[in-house]
């Protein structure tokens, strides 16, 4: 370039054949902001992976259709599961049997509805006690405006729950001894 930068171009050549005489004609495509835009999205790709695998809740992301794009680390120890089972599969996979059916239903209203969901609910591990999970989904809208999957995180409250369940426990022996 004339002030002593370098530009990344692309050229397509073109034969053309005028009164007879080969001529060549090249056209030069500037590649410089393309590839300053593809390197802009690889570092912010790479700054969400780093931020996923030091957040300290699971992170999941779904397509539109509900399957799962993305998982992190923590998501795959609180469900048990390796993320090369859990990508391309339906999100739902790792409920628990009980909450399965309130989720989902929870879920189609905020897809419906385009809104926040936050509930409790537990995921299901393959092996050993179910984990009692906050979790909370935003929707994500594709490259044209549609619906284009969720964001979700799951923080682990089983301490929580325990504590809550043990509380309720001791309330109801202290109204039966009263009684």
């Amino acid at each position: 370039h004339s002030d002593g930068s370098v530009r990344t171009v692309e050229l397509t050549p073109v034969p053309l054949t005028v009164a007879g005489e080969s001529y060549l004609c090249g056209f030069l495509r500037d590649l410089s902001e393309l590839e300053q835009t593809a390197a802009a999205l690889a570092e912010q790709e790479a700054r969400f992976r780093h931020l996923s695998r030091l957040a300290p809740v699971g992170i999941l992301e779904t397509d539109a259709q509900g399957r799962v794009t993305f998982v992190n680390d923590r998501w795959c120890e609180l469900a048990g599961m390796p993320a090369d089972q859990v990508i391309g599969g339906d999100w739902a996979q790792s409920l628990h049997p009980d909450d399965a059916r309130r989720l989902e239903q929870a879920w189609a209203r905020a897809a419906a509805e385009d809104s926040e969901l936050r509930i409790d609910c537990r995921l299901q591990r393959p092996s050993g006690p179910p984990v009692w999970v906050s979790a909370a989904a935003i929707p994500l809208a594709g490259p044209d405006g549609t619906p284009g999957g969720f964001l979700a995180t799951v923080t682990d409250i089983t301490s929580y729950k325990q504590t809550e369940s043990r509380r309720e426990r001791l309330l109801a022996d202290q109204r039966r001894a009263r009684r």
